[in-house]
């Protein structure tokens, strides 16, 4: 889990010093707007982001295993439940997570994400 540390601190009452406050945030599974594309190790979709900055949702890859089935889950800020049905493209470098998998394992590669092919 990450975490996020607010700018400004809060005086601790029992020594007179200043903590930081930390926000942990989550980060969970998005999902893909009209499907996806891997091309030379860059994943390419679309995913809601509710009117903002695509950039700010933090998006990262993760390679997670489903029995002995290798998936890649792309992962981001929880947006709260966001009802806006905005979406925007991203473009994702996963071959960090493909050089950790063998050249027989590629070939059981899914992608773990839901896909809603409506646009």
């Amino acid at each position: 889990m990450q975490t996020r540390v607010a700018k400004n601190k809060l005086p601790l009452e029992e020594k007179g010093e200043f903590i930081p406050v930390v926000f942990p945030t989550a980060q969970l599974p998005v999902d893909l707007v009209g499907g996806y594309n891997i091309e030379d190790g860059i994943f390419k979709s679309r995913t809601y982001d509710c009117g903002i900055n695509i950039s700010d949702l933090n998006l990262t890859a993760k390679l997670v295993w489903e029995g002995t089935t290798p998936k890649i889950e792309i992962v981001g800020d929880d947006l709260l439940k966001c009802r806006l049905l905005v979406n925007s493209p991203f473009e994702l470098d996963i071959n960090p997570l493909l050089n950790k998998l063998p050249n027989h394992e590629m070939f059981l590669l899914e992608v773990a994400n839901h896909v809603n092919l409506r646009r």
